[in-house]
């Protein structure tokens, strides 16, 4: 299975939701995605920013919350309410989900959790 990269990311918005927005808002939207993703992993962004060959820290089979949340942000920034809020929805359905796993051990972001016996 290929490895979820920025191009990756972008590549599959635009093939999903045909859009006028620009590579660098929809970079700017994907860089906010992988912040969060960050933070909840408890890893540093890296300094570079993001490239196209940047691997992001939520893989298969989360690879999906990052285009979640660009997609919403095309739908906000359209207008498109109702499109939005399930594509909202289903980002902070998997980013939790993700969260969860990643508290298990099952995830790829390391986050240190209580374990209660």
């Amino acid at each position: 299975m290929a490895q979820v990269t920025v191009r990756w990311v972008l590549e599959e918005v635009d093939r999903l939701v045909p859009n006028a927005c620009t590579e660098e808002q929809k970079r700017h939207w994907l860089l906010q995605a992988e912040t969060f993703a960050a933070r909840i992993a408890g890893e540093q962004m890296p300094e570079d920013g993001l490239t196209n060959d940047t691997l992001l820290l939520a893989q298969v089979p989360y690879d999906n919350l990052y285009c979640r949340y660009v997609e919403a942000q095309i739908y906000y920034a359209l207008g498109e309410m109702s499109r939005y809020n399930n594509a909202i929805t289903a980002w902070n359905e998997l980013l939790l989900t993700w969260r969860d796993d990643c508290a298990r051990g099952a995830g790829t972001g390391r986050v240190t959790a209580l374990k209660l016996c």
